[in-house]
């Protein structure tokens, strides 16, 4: 009886041993076919569109990304061919229905990136990117994750199914174990432990893991069945942890880098050229590089513009200098025409009384012809005065002709700072694209493009104020060449009256000595003289008039040269606003 007992006992639970295999198989084979499924989602996550991805951003080269897509993709095939290798007949019909559609857009999706990757070209990269990868991609994806949700869905059914066979071929161990002996009940017992420890470990773990619980584990080992499924189990969820894990480190880099570009975007609007911004080697790296090469090259422009105000500043300061000698001379020469014409109307008086006075014609005509050697240094010395203004006055156009060539270099320079602004607002426009195709990602990289612009668009307005300036100064200058142009040509008539007057005084020399020797011809030659001496005054009082003329028109190219360093100063002013780098100011 004891035997019978015994072998139906053990009947019984080779029975059920046989279904819990038989569920456990199923079990273990479902759980495989999500686990390889879930590689090929990975494969294709981590490996596929993280290069693309990162050789859309810039992260990567080109090479590596070929290097990086070629592997995936041979990652990807060596996992297909493993996981199709495993089916059977059924299943491999059945995923050849689900999956294969979706299995030619993922292979279409490697071929079209391997020819973007040879072309190197990453507009029509971010452009198939937005358009076309997810429409490739995401079916087989989906198909993907609902196969592998119906593999645990199943999974759940068979382990239900299996925990109540093992339930119903337990309680008939039990009946048979009570009618039966203490050593059968105790096989049984330790039977059933056997079997629903391992299943309640792994089914608290699908549980736990179901709501969000990522670091349970089942702790299974050995060589059983269940052993094998927990220990598959555990090594698919430190998988997941693993790649969770990696991408919080990647957003946090990322962050660091926007918040880093930001402090130096905020200090660029500030005017403070002499920020340097770390290059690192995430997708902020490229604006990060454009936006220290864009302060380097301003710093450096503004650094030339400020030495050539400088320069500028001191040449007019150089003319305001000959301006004043120029006019200081001016008025020298005003006060001897004016001393000649004095001199000249005494002549004249004289030569009057010389014909009234016959009688005293001699004396009269010994001081005449004094006198009349008088003038005539006087007006020796008022046209070599002349030639030395007209010198002086050629000099200070030659200067302010400079002038006006280095405001040409400065609005050269001005326009270099321009086109510099216009390129830093089209950087400021791609990077806003690419920050728009990283989607949440890439909020914090919009909100540098659209500081860059915001500083491209101030650095457009102040190169437009230092252009107004430049253009103000210019024609200032354009006045003062032409005014200088008309000072010469006065001082040159003045001096061309003056040789006259002194040709005048050289007959009027000869004459008086003749009437030193030709007493008798004395009341003739003194009406001649007189004539002459009258003349001579008016000529005088031209050469006087014209003097003044050239001495408002000096006072007004004074006042135009200080004007130019007025202008000089205030663009040494405008570009001091900017905080230079201490090495390109010195």
């Amino acid at each position: 009886m004891q035997a019978i007992i015994l072998l139906t006992i053990g009947f019984t639970a080779l029975a059920g041993l046989t279904f819990a295999s038989r569920s456990t198989d199923l079990l273990n084979r479902n759980v495989t076919e999500g686990t390889r499924l879930s590689y090929l989602a990975g494969t294709i996550q981590s490996e596929l569109l993280a290069t693309v991805n990162r050789v859309s951003t810039g992260a990567l080269i080109w090479e590596e990304g070929r290097q990086n897509l070629s592997f995936a993709n041979q990652q990807f095939e060596d996992d297909w061919k493993t996981y199709t290798a495993a089916l059977t007949a059924d299943e491999a019909e059945f995923i050849e229905d689900v999956l294969a559609p979706g299995l030619a857009g993922v292979r279409s999706a490697f071929i079209e990136l391997e020819r973007l990757f040879r072309n190197e070209n990453r507009t029509n990269l971010s452009l198939f990117v937005i358009n076309d990868l997810d429409e490739l991609v995401n079916p087989f994806l989906n198909a993907l994750l609902a196969s592998s949700s119906e593999r645990q869905l199943a999974s759940a059914r068979t382990f239900a199914e299996s925990l109540k066979s093992n339930n119903t071929f337990l309680y008939a161990s039990l009946a048979v174990i009570v009618i039966g002996v203490i050593l059968a009940g105790v096989i049984g017992y330790m039977i059933y432990r056997s079997i629903v420890e391992p299943i309640e470990r792994i089914s608290s773990t699908v549980h736990s893991v179901t709501e969000g619980d990522y670091g349970v584990r089942t702790e299974l080992s050995g060589s059983d069945e269940f052993a094998r499924l927990g220990m598959a189990l555990d090594e698919l969820l430190q998988d997941k942890v693993t790649t969770l894990v990696d991408a919080e480190e990647e957003n946090e880099r990322l962050n660091e880098s926007v918040l880093r570009l930001l402090e130096a975007v905020a200090r660029l609007s500030e005017r403070d050229l002499t920020v340097t911004v770390p290059v690192s080697a995430d997708v902020t790296g490229p604006v990060a590089d454009a936006i220290n090469q864009m302060a380097e090259e301003t710093g450096r422009v503004l650094t030339r513009v400020s030495r050539i105000a400088s320069q500028v500043g001191a040449s007019c300061a150089t003319v305001n200098k000959k301006a004043e000698i120029v006019n200081a001379t001016a008025q020298a020469q005003q006060l001897e025409v004016e001393r000649t014409a004095s001199q000249l109307a005494g002549a004249s008086n004289t030569l009057v009384n010389i014909a009234k006075v016959a009688r005293a014609c001699n004396d009269s005509a010994q001081l005449t012809t004094e006198t009349t050697q008088a003038a005539m240094s006087t007006v020796h010395g008022t046209l070599e005065s002349m030639n030395e203004i007209r010198e002086a006055i050629q000099e200070t156009g030659k200067r302010i002709k400079r002038l006006g060539e280095r405001s040409q270099e400065i609005t050269a320079i001005v326009d270099i700072i321009n086109t510099i602004a216009e390129r830093t607002h089209v950087l400021a426009l791609n990077a806003g694209m690419q920050a728009a195709a990283a989607g949440e990602a890439g909020r914090g990289f919009a909100v540098v493009a659209d500081e860059v612009q915001r500083l491209a668009e101030s650095s457009r307005e102040a190169t437009a104020q230092i252009a107004s300036l430049v253009k103000n100064i210019q024609v200032d200058t354009n006045d003062t060449i032409v005014t200088m142009d008309r000072t010469i040509s006065q001082v040159v008539e003045g001096s061309r009256m003056a040789e006259s007057a002194g040709q005048q005084m050289t007959a009027s020399q000869n004459t008086t000595a003749s009437l030193v020797r030709s007493v008798g011809e004395i009341a003739a030659s003194s009406e001649q003289q007189a004539r002459i001496s009258n003349e001579l005054r008016e000529r005088a009082s031209g050469m006087l008039s014209q003097t003044q003329e050239t001495s408002k028109e000096l006072v007004e190219q004074l006042t135009q040269t200080k004007n130019l360093v007025q202008y000089a100063r205030m663009l040494v002013q405008s570009v001091r606003v900017f905080k230079l780098p201490t090495q390109a100011r010195s």
